[in-house]
């Protein structure tokens, strides 16, 4: 669901930059509250994130679909954290692969980091206040995921008759219909990764801070890049099906957004060797993108130890 250059005019591209970097400023602020901003696996489950998203899968009728991962980080990291991350994901995505125009990351970010966040994990929270068996508690997960896609489709929606693009009443049906089926993909994704976290908190494998949660999170990353991410589908995703369905112009008028890294290495002429290189690499940058995003979005003194007296 990553918009490309242009299919936004500049005044719904600026109006959504400005909300989705007030929302990411609001919650790096709230970040600094907490004592430790948890950064091992603040930048594991932002490595994670990355390599999911590179695993396009069918959906059927020559469309595919990829993990938007807000509802993930925010079980993992907290909704506020949960969005820095998924954000980091996004700019990362969008200046070194060129997944996603520049001129619409605010869109991007707004969409997926955002409303996926604070969507899906307000549905699990929900569910926590109740005081639910476990098993519900992981069924909730993931229609809070599902939940969190469709809402991603809307504003996309939204965006794309704002900026005149095609109206609403045609866009806003195909998006739902499309990403209902996809979002079916992200709560399974979702509740796999609620058993597994649940699991691990058992055994207290993912205990605050642990050095070896976050290697074991880098490595699965690095993991899903090198062996899935070439798997991956070549159908358009859900946006760009939709697009080309309902032939409303706005396809064409897609430029070449912004790659500092190519997704077609030169010199290597195996396409899934390619991949696999290109999301090791991006794994690794964003893993070291948010260890320096932890610097940044917490005091000094937070992340000083505490002196015995």
């Amino acid at each position: 669901m990553h918009i490309p250059n242009h299919y936004l005019d500049w005044q719904t591209a600026a109006a959504t930059a400005a909300v989705a970097g007030g929302a990411v400023a609001w919650s790096a602020w709230k970040s600094q509250s907490s004592e430790t901003l948890g950064w091992r696996r603040f930048a594991a489950t932002s490595a994670g994130i990355f390599a999911a998203q590179l695993f396009n899968f069918s959906v059927g009728g020559g469309t595919s679909g990829h993990l938007l991962g807000g509802t993930i980080a925010a079980m993992l990291l907290g909704p506020w954290r949960g969005m820095l991350s998924v954000a980091l994901v996004l700019v990362v995505q969008c200046l070194m692969f060129g997944d996603g125009g520049w001129q619409a990351l605010g869109a991007n970010v707004l969409n997926m980091a955002v409303a996926g966040s604070l969507v899906g994990y307000g549905v699990v929270v929900l569910a926590k206040r109740w005081n639910v068996r476990t098993s519900v508690q992981i069924a909730v997960a993931g229609a809070g995921a599902w939940l969190a896609v469709m809402t991603a489709a809307l504003l996309c929606s939204l965006e794309l008759a704002l900026a005149g693009a095609t109206s609403l009443n045609r866009v806003l049906p195909a998006m739902l219909s499309v990403h209902a089926v996809i979002g079916l993909g992200e709560a399974l994704a979702t509740m796999t990764v609620a058993m597994l976290a649940l699991q691990f908190q058992r055994r207290q494998a993912l205990a605050h801070g642990s050095r070896w949660g976050a290697a074991l999170g880098l490595a699965a990353a690095l993991g899903i890049a090198l062996f899935l991410a070439p798997l991956a589908s070549s159908s358009p995703d859900g946006l760009e099906h939709v697009a080309s369905t309902l032939q409303i112009g706005f396809a064409e008028s897609a430029s070449s957004p912004l790659a500092l890294i190519p997704h077609q290495l030169s010199g290597i002429s195996s396409e899934a060797l390619q991949k696999a290189l290109c999301g090791a690499i991006g794994v690794l940058v964003v893993f070291c993108a948010a260890l320096v995003v932890r610097h940044v979005a917490q005091p000094p003194m937070a992340r000083a130890p505490a002196q015995r007296v």
